[in-house]
């Protein structure tokens, strides 16, 4: 009588089923993923928003070194050169002492960037 042999195949490649399934995870997690950047509230947005703050604050730092340059070259810093400043960056000092800046989208305080004494031009 003849030993039956088993013939063990080997599996080299993927089946079916897992190429189905592996696709069906990556399709899942692409939709979350997009869904999560174009949100209310996603990462494209929020992104946006910390571009405008980091923008805000480089402006905010680069007036506030020219006044000082200003006010180390001069002694003292009038409000006249303070406003030549301010146009440099197209923004305005308003009678409260507020910065307008890009058409009143932002606001900062003049304080806020210089704390020392204006000198009333005559």
């Amino acid at each position: 009588m003849k030993k039956k042999s088993r013939i063990y195949k080997e599996n080299n490649g993927i089946t079916l089923v897992t190429l189905v399934i592996t696709i069906f995870v990556v399709i899942i997690i692409s939709a979350v993923s997009i869904g999560n950047m174009y949100d209310g509230e996603g990462m494209i947005e929020q992104a946006e928003k910390v571009e405008n703050i980091t923008n805000i604050k480089l402006l905010e730092k680069q007036i506030k070194q020219d006044i000082l340059t200003e006010q180390l070259n001069t002694g003292n810093v009038t409000r006249e050169e303070i406003n030549t400043i301010l146009n440099k960056y197209n923004a305005v000092l308003n009678e409260s002492d507020r910065i307008i800046i890009e058409n009143g989208k932002y606001e900062i305080s003049l304080i806020d960037i210089y704390n020392g004494e204006i000198v009333e031009t005559e």
